[in-house]
């Protein structure tokens, strides 16, 4: 369980890693952890979505969507002015969920045990084969983003940290590049939070509250 938790956060950390190549330091990675936890809750106790696989995927997806919407916003802002109003975002989704009673207020909620390709797998097993799940969605999302910092936009996104104006007077678009990885932080948050979801069993709005996107930067460090 220990493992799990731990690459599932490093999940989140691998997306922040990619946005602070950009010059991009997020505080608040804990809207779109909390959106996947949540995501993968909702949809497993009011949809009937029980498998594993398509918790995760519907997490990763949900904050990939929520993340290009804010993208716009976020994409133009640096430095401190990123920082603190990525915070802000954070702060709005735990004020949501703490204000929810149909979402379990501050005690959150519990998620049923999840099914691995239609068959209930409960015990040991269960937690083997989650570990499974969060140790390949890990390693591939770890080799996905290693070609992208080594492809164009990943290279041109150092640049950026380097000076941005040149970057600009050379024809490419540094929001769109901004944005792009702005997205990429915002998936891996969202798959890391379904997958803490699925491993927990439990989802409360401390996934979204400052101290837990902090912990995010400070592992990054």
């Amino acid at each position: 369980f220990l493992l799990t938790v731990a690459f599932a956060k490093g999940l989140v950390v691998l997306g922040l890693l990619v946005m602070m190549r950009a010059g991009l330091v997020s505080f608040g990675q804990g809207l779109y952890y909390g959106l996947g936890a949540y995501t993968a809750g909702l949809a497993t106790n009011f949809l009937g979505v029980t498998d594993a696989i398509a918790l995760v995927v519907l997490g990763g997806l949900v904050s990939a969507v929520a993340g290009y919407v804010l993208g716009f916003i976020m994409a133009r802002y640096r430095e401190i002015f990123f920082a603190m109003l990525s915070l802000a975002l954070s702060m709005i989704l735990y004020g949501i969920l703490v204000r929810s009673a149909a979402l379990g207020s501050t005690d959150g909620f519990n998620l049923p045990p999840p099914h691995f390709f239609g068959f209930a797998v409960d015990g040991q097993t269960g937690r083997l084969l989650i570990y499974a799940l969060t140790i390949i969605t890990a390693a591939g999302t770890a080799i996905v983003l290693h070609r992208f910092v080594n492809s164009p936009a990943g290279v041109i996104g150092e640049a950026i940290l380097t000076n941005e104006i040149r970057v600009e007077y050379l024809g490419t678009s540094v929001t769109g590049v901004l944005h792009l990885t702005y997205v990429i932080g915002a998936t891996t948050a969202g798959l890391g939070g379904a997958l803490i979801a699925i491993a927990a069993g439990h989802i409360d709005p401390d996934l979204a509250y400052w101290t837990t996107s902090g912990e995010f930067v400070f592992v990054a460090i």
